[in-house]
Formats: structure tokens, sequence, C-alpha cells
């Protein structure tokens, strides 16, 4: 697992690497709970380059997107590997994780972004 992070003012960028499981996220959570509190506009994932996702990963990126949407802030997925966009797709995420297809960085500043509702898991 690799970990990238960029910031400016506005836009926040994670890149991630490798496989996003159980093990993987005990790494990604804390990384990614601070961006979510230091997001200043928007935070963008990208995924291209994972190989896999579990349920934990899953759960992690839906409780980071919807602690965003609750802040009025967005997020979403900017590149993610057909594999990884087959499981989104499969588990019925990949509209609340806001995947979208590959763009330049003009389109994602010019793109609407539809917000995330905040998901309440129950046991």
């Amino acid at each position: 697992m690799s970990i990238i992070t960029a910031q400016n003012k506005n836009l926040q960028t994670i890149v991630l690497t490798g496989e996003i499981d159980f093990a993987a996220s005990l790494d990604i959570d804390p990384l990614l709970a601070k961006a979510v509190s230091e997001c200043n506009d928007e935070l963008l994932l990208d995924l291209e380059n994972v190989t896999f996702i579990d349920s934990e990963g899953i759960k992690m990126l839906l409780h980071a997107f919807g602690e965003l949407a609750e802040k009025k802030k967005r997020a979403r997925i900017v590149k993610c590997s057909p594999r990884i966009r087959r499981v989104f797709k499969l588990a019925g995420v990949e509209t609340l994780l806001n995947v979208v297809p590959e763009l330049s960085d003009k389109k994602i500043r010019k793109t609407t972004i539809k917000r995330v509702q905040p998901l309440y898991w129950h046991k």
C-alpha cells in the first residue's frame, strides 16, 4: 500500500495504490480522517492503481464521504481502475462515492458534484 497526499488552498488529493483491505485501512483511516478535518472545499481520491478493496475499505470511504457531506464539502473518486469500479458497482456504492471518469484538472473544477448524504450504519 502506498499513500500520496497533496493539498492546495481548496483542493486536497489522496492517491492510493495497492490493496485496501482491513489491514491497510488501519493505516489509511487516520490519514483520511485528517484529510476530512482539514478539507477546505473538495477532496479527490485517485484509486487508479488500487488492485483490491474489501468491505472494510468501502466502509471507510463511505464514512469519510458522509462526514464531508455533513460539512457541506465535496468528495469524489476521480480515477478508478475498472476492477475497483466493478466492485463499487456490485456493492451499490458507485453513486454514493461519486465515482467519475478520469478528468483533467480544468474539467474537475468545472464539474458539478453531487453531494453525498450522510450514511448511518445499523447493527
